[in-house]
């Protein structure tokens, strides 16, 4: 599974995950029923611990083979914290 870090400007913040296992990953870390994505129907979630307190919220986006965590920028390195995973800042993405 791949994932990286794009920020759009200085307040938004973009997580991708990408990977056969997205959709199972993510059913039981986050607070809507990953099922109901679709690539014209975005969802709003929160992210949860692993004991299920809410850590951030979000807006959930399908794009392609891709999953698009969208939300605040400062918060949004601790996703990939959250999710396992190191971030990386994508420069052709910012603001």
């Amino acid at each position: 599974m791949e994932r990286f870090f794009a920020s759009l400007d200085g307040e938004r913040g973009v997580l991708e995950i990408a990977g056969p296992e997205r959709r199972e990953f993510l059913q039981g870390l986050i607070t809507n029923d990953v099922a109901k994505l679709t690539p014209d129907r975005a969802l709003y979630a929160a992210l949860l611990t692993a004991h299920g307190r809410y850590l951030h919220d979000f807006f959930l986006a399908e794009q392609g083979e891709t999953f698009l965590l969208d939300g605040e920028a400062a918060r949004a390195r601790r996703w990939g914290a959250a999710l396992g995973t190191a971030a990386r800042d994508i420069p052709a993405l910012a603001g």
